[in-house]
């Protein structure tokens, strides 16, 4: 025989399908059977060695299989991976060893044979037990009323031959608790008493715990349950169906919330709320759910449930409504149907001698949710062999029904349904037609838990081209399933309803009201579900229970009522209820909500009462009158007002979950905190100041700020929204800045106010705007020209003041953006048409208010504070920048806060960027200001020079950095750092071996530029990106020249004999300084200052060691390269010498060609030419020079000035170039 075996995938958008063949030839042997095995009446334990046995009915012979296997299966058959023998010999009989691990009620045994085909499996379930011992156990929650004892048993029983003594103990029972086992031990059958007594020990509630049963070799846990009663058993919450459900099955699962001051439950079902006959009802005990049986479709039911427990039995606090839908079968089209079959193109003819298909449609009308379908079809065809046929549902499913299964049939008059009794298909040379009760190709159980509302669609395809064609003469579909009820009822008022406290109020129909069309008010009934906590329903001043009714019309007349009755200080209260029409249409569970009016806190006369806002009145409103009030301790409220003449001052956390009306003043300047806290729209309005040190939002629907709010430290938007109708500022003084916390998830909508506080320091600041302006400059830095004490700056440009700029004599600029395409500073030139904008760097010298004189450099700086007001950068912010390897990017700080460099270095979407070092501009150090670099490569800032920059950018603030390449800068809300302090700067490297240069003013020992060499084994002596390129401030400056490049922190593998190290000093104004050198672990060497002006060579000993020198007239005593660091033995050398006088060049200034004289002797070397640019970067370079040096082009550099330097074995060469 050959047999083939088909598989479809059954995609319900498209199939797929393949097969497989094998070829069985059937001898003359009996039935291959399992023996035992085979009743169900079996029972082996593990470990145990059982004899299967079977009847090999002649099969053991090499014809058929001389060895079999034999597996057992643990879920009644369906799986087989356990081998409890294999290959062993097909004689009937097989001893084997029960593994551990296999207990079950539904185990099966196969046996299969080796190398054949043919397997039985034994023909009932039977059971597999411990092979040790197990425990019995009616029910795993014991109970007690306390003080009662909680007593329950169970029954030992141990696998035959298992004699170990079994001893019994509990764990996670409170310790309070004591447990007693009767008998203690036992080897034998037999039932165990557990006494748990103290059960006045510990509280009422559920506890859960383990039995344990210990042997020499097995334990056995057992999860237990305690619950602890006393006299309050509590209410129970009905989950399921939902109050009001509609269009249930007959008998939906009642399912409710485990109580655990409950043990019992009696559940009951009525067709009355008032349940004054019950249909169904049971008493149940430690389950959560209940199956009625009783119940009806086209009902609506109301089911409640009282729970007990051994001390008490409590009472229904609510009860639940639900709706049964109709269970029906309707047919749709075809003779009797509803409605008419019709066909696409009104065309029900297959045509001969072509492929055609006829779609055969019908409508189902009715909304029903399918539990079965079916569909009748009489059609004429000359060869069923030639059709295929698919269902398609209204959603969109659909079932290959037919597919030419009937060779050579003729016609079809017949049933689909998955109740068929026969497969399609037909026996060879069949001709009749195809009739009867057919199953489909795939299941129709396909559509069901689906609507069958919409349009039905068989489409029947003639396949073959020679075609005899047909007619399809009739179709009919037939759903069965439960036709849901259109539940149109709404409920389009259910309003709050507010009265004072211990009040009663009528319950209107502007608050109420159901309607349903067709339906009269005084048949719209209102069910109560649940009754109010803290008063009564009144129904002409009577009260209404659990279960009354009351309709329409009652409201429309005010007839209806509720009383306030609590003196709890509880504000709201609730019932609910369900409305029914007399057509059994129902309205899904509503809630129906009350608010009593609370009591107002009012400060006044130097007083609270009734008593100051605390952690328990968040849902009181609370007045200052008048006097200064403080909140010493948390607390929370719901409206706050402050009326004029009154303060409030917070010390700590106050929540405000409603509306602010300030017209006196809120302040909170040390540590207060306010908290807006609400799921409803917030407001601050009035005409007084809020002045808040810190203040947290947490509103998604939105807080308005409709009078001034002052942030001091910290505001924590959370996933806020927040109109700030441009009475947001951000406050900066001398000690405090005002900062937006991570505000990714929030949502600002309007302008805040940004201030810059600067003290009274004539200096350029690195600054960053964080809002974009939508006025100009001039109206935002320069106060809109008005001169107002401590506010505003100028910015300078021009000598007439035109485009807003302040007019100076020599109409320089004090405003430059930098460039970092172009690698330029440009000035600012009109205020007036031009914004301050997000992410653009700029640097601002600030003199003082608008109140210095312009006209002179002498006039005295003043404090002033730079005030800005436009949107602010709410998420994260990018810029990329086309960027080359050895450039320099000014990154503006685009966040109202503090940011941490460190996080804005590893952040995935920065690159291109040196993540090293970064360069801070500090005005504090020297007489203007000057370069910090920042290493942030360790685990703590190291800063050279030492000053109070860091790896933190402040609000406001724009830092240098490094480009590799291309780079892209990828700020993140979660970079802001609100919380850290900005002097985490710390002195030391955590390299232990180093030479630290510093330049200090030698009268005033201010520091004034700082270099640093660092040695570690870790290092390269090359110049990588572990080396900080040195900025040129505008004053002294002082770099360590390595490989051509003045570094500001260079770090080298070693310090070793030999090593020259230039030193470079620029822009010197001064004639009196100090070399301030620490040297620290370079014992092998001897470090060397050398001055090759004065030509002296200084031994630096390890510490400090200060060195005066003076720069005088000379051009030599001024050459930026007049000294060396050098390393050599004790012993000192002659050592290198200087350049100057070697080298000639001209002109200078220069536009294009300078010219270049060497000495015979340095026409003898190799020279390298660097020319770097103000800010360190190299802009040319050229190697291998010597003798066939006499000039060299530099007309492709811009206009500037440049350092020069030159360098060969001999040493170095180095000045200030000015390419014009």
């Amino acid at each position: 025989m050959r047999f083939f075996c088909t598989i479809r995938d059954n995609n319900i958008n498209g199939g797929q399908s393949d097969f497989a063949g094998v070829t069985l030839t059937v001898g003359a042997s009996a039935a291959f059977s399992v023996s035992s095995p085979n009743t169900g009446s079996e029972l082996w334990y593990e470990g145990e060695n059982v004899n299967i046995t079977w009847n090999e009915a002649g099969t053991n012979n090499t014809t058929y299989a001389t060895q079999v296997n034999i597996l057992l299966s643990t879920d009644g058959g369906y799986t087989y991976p356990i081998t409890l023998a294999s290959n062993v010999n097909n004689d009937g009989s097989q001893i084997v060893n029960i593994p551990t691990g296999v207990k079950t009620t539904q185990a099966r045994i196969m046996i299969e044979a080796v190398d054949n085909y043919f397997f039985d499996i034994s023909n009932q379930n039977f059971e597999i037990k411990e092979g040790t011992f197990e425990l019995n156990l009616a029910n795993d929650t014991v109970s007690s009323c306390s003080p009662s004892d909680a007593v329950f048993s169970f029954d030992y029983v141990p696998a035959p031959g298992f004699s170990e003594t079994a001893t019994f103990s509990t764990n996670n029972l409170p310790a309070n608790l004591n447990v007693n086992f009767t008998p203690a031990s036992t080897s034998a059958t037999g039932t165990i008493q557990a006494t748990i007594s103290n059960t006045t020990g510990v509280d009422a509630g559920r506890y859960e715990f383990d039995l344990i049963t210990t042997t020499s070799s097995a334990t056995i846990v057992q999860p237990m349950v305690l619950k602890i009663f006393d006299g309050n058993v509590g209410q129970v919450n009905l989950t399921s169906p939902i109050n009001g459900a509609g269009n249930q099955i007959a008998n939906p699962l009642l399912v409710w919330d485990d109580l655990e001051s409950a043990s019992g439950y009696l559940v009951e079902i009525s067709e009355q709320s008032d349940f004054s006959t019950v249909v169904e009802s049971a008493a149940v005990f430690n389950v959560t759910q209940y199956q009625p049986t009783l119940l009806e479709s086209s009902k609506i039911y109301f089911w409640r449930i009282t729970p007990s427990n051994d001390c008490t039995t409590g009472t229904a606090n609510s009860i639940s409504a639900f709706q049964t839908a109709q269970d029906v079968c309707n047919t749709y089209g075809g003779t009797g149907g509803i409605g008419s079959e019709y066909y696409e193109n009104n065309d029900n003819i297959w045509n001969t001698n072509s492929n055609n298909a006829v779609s055969a449609r019908v409508q189902v009308t009715d909304d029903i949710e399918i539990t079965q379908v079916s569909f009748y079809m009489n059609a004429t065809h000359s060869d069923t062999g030639d059709l295929k046929m698919q269902l398609s549902s209204p959603t969109g499913r659909f079932s290959e029904v037919y597919n030419r299964e009937c060779a050579a049939g003729r016609n079809f008059d017949l049933t689909v349904s998955d109740s068929g009794t026969e497969a399609f298909g037909c026996n060879p040379g069949y001709t009749g037609a195809i009739t009867g009760v057919r199953t489909p190709g795939q299941a129709f159980s396909r559509f069901n838990g689906s609507s069958a509302q919409g349009e039905w669609v068989l489409l029947a395809t003639d396949r073959e081209a020679d075609s005899q064609g047909g007619t399809f003469n009739e179709f009919s579909v037939t759903v069965c399933g439960r036709l849901q009820y259109v539940n149109d009822i709404d409920n389009n008022r259910n309003n709050l309803l507010t009265l004072g406290y211990n009040a009663t109020s009528i319950i209107s129909n502007t608050l109420l009201r159901t309607q349903k069309s067709g339906t009269t008010n005084a048949n719209m009934t209102y069910v109560i579900t649940s009754i109010p906590e803290h008063g009564r329903i009144l129904l002409l001043g009577s009260a209404l229970n659990l279960g009354d009714t009351f309709t329409q019309s009652d409201i429309n007349q005010d007839r209806i009522s509720y009383e306030h009755t609590s003196t709890e200080l509880v504000y709201n209260d609730s019932f609910g209820f369900i409305a029914r029409t007399p057509d059994q249409a129902v309205l899904e569970g509503k809630v129906f909500n009350i608010e009593i009016s609370e009591p107002t806190l009012i400060y006044s006369g130097g007083a609270w009462s009734p008593f100051q806002p605390n952690l328990e009145t968040l849902s009181l409103n609370a007045v200052v009158i008048d006097g200064s009030a403080t909140l010493s301790a948390a607390g929370q409220i719901k409206d706050l007002t402050v009326q004029s003449g009154g303060t409030l001052e917070l010390a700590d956390n106050l929540l405000v979950s409603g509306d602010m009306l300030i017209d006196g003043n809120l302040t909170g300047l040390t540590n207060g905190n306010l908290e807006m806290s609400s799921s409803n729209l917030q407001t601050i309005s009035g005409s007084g100041d809020v002045n808040l040190y810190d203040m947290t939002v947490q509103n998604t629907t939105g807080v308005l700020l409709n009078s001034n709010v002052n942030i001091y430290n910290v505001l924590n938007p959370n996933n806020s929204s927040i109109t700030t109708n441009g009475n947001l500022t951000f406050k900066n003084d001398a000690t405090r800045v005002g900062q937006l916390d991570n505000a990714n998830q929030a949502t600002f909508t309007g302008n805040v106010t940004v201030e810059n506080y600067f003290p009274a320091r004539r200096a350029f600041r690195f600054m960053a705007s964080s809002v974009n302006t939508s006025n100009g400059i001039y109206n935002n830095y320069q106060n809109g020209g008005v001169s107002e004490s401590n506010i505003g700056t100028h910015i300078t440009g021009n000598t007439s003041g035109a485009n807003g700029l302040d007019a100076t004599s020599t109409g320089n600029s004090n405003m430059f953006y930098f460039d970092n395409t172009n690698q330029a500073w440009v000035a600012e030139d009109n205020t007036l048409s031009n914004q301050l904008e997000i992410g653009k760097a700029f640097r601002l010298l600030v003199r003082g208010d608008r109140s210095v004189d312009l006209s002179s450099n002498t006039s005295p700086a003043t404090i002033t504070t730079l005030v800005s007001e436009g949107q602010l950068q709410i998420g994260d912010f990018n810029q990329a920048f086309p960027t080359s390897n050895g450039e320099f990017l000014m990154i503006a700080n685009p966040y109202q806060a503090i940011v941490d460099v460190r996080d804005l270095i590893a952040e995935t979407g920065t690159t291109g960027i040196n993540p090293n070092f970064v360069y801070v501009w500090d005005t504090n150090l020297n007489a203007r200001g000057g370069y910090s670099t920042v290493d942030v490569s360790g685990p703590s800032d190291f800063v050279i020079p030492s000053s109070n920059a860091s790896s933190k950018i402040r609000p406001g603030q724009s830092i240098f950095m490094l480009a590799t390449g291309p780079s892209n800068i990828a700020f993140k809300e979660s970079h802001k750092a609100v919380n850290e302090g900005l002097s985490n700067v710390f002195r030391s490297s955590s390299t232990s071996s180093f030479v630290r240069i510093e330049l200090l003013n030698s009268n005033t020992q201010q520091l004034l530029d700082e270099s640093i060499m660092l040695f570690d084994s870790s290092f390269d002596d090359n110049v990588t990106a572990e080396d900080a390129i040195k900025f040129t401030n505008q004053d002294e400056t002082l770099g360590i020249i390595v490989a051509g490049q003045s570094l500001a922190i260079a770090k080298n593998n070693s310090a070793q004999i030999g090593n020259v190290y230039p030193l470079s000093f620029l822009n010197q104004r001064g004639t009196d300084y100090t070399f301030s050198i620490e040297i620290q672990q370079l014992d092998q060497v001897q470090p060397v200052l050398v001055d090759n002006y004065l030509m002296s060579r200084t031994p630096l000993q390890s510490g400090i060691n200060n060195v005066n020198f003076n720069i005088d007239s000379n051009v030599q005593s001024q050459n930026p390269n007049r000294f060396n660091i050098e390393f050599e033995t004790v012993t000192l050398s002659n050592g290198d010498v200087s350049l100057d006088g070697m080298i000639s060049l001209y002109p200078n200034p220069v536009k294009d060609i300078l010219n270049i004289e060497l000495t015979s002797i340095l026409k003898q070397e190799s020279l390298s030419l660097n020319v770097t640019n103000m800010l360190g970067q190299a802009v040319l370079s050229k190697d291998g020079l010597g003798r066939d040096i006499s000039s060299i082009n530099l007309g492709s550099l811009a206009s500037g000035t440049y350092i020069l330097t030159i360098d060969s074995q001999l040493g170095s060469y180095a000045t200030k170039l000015v390419k014009e």
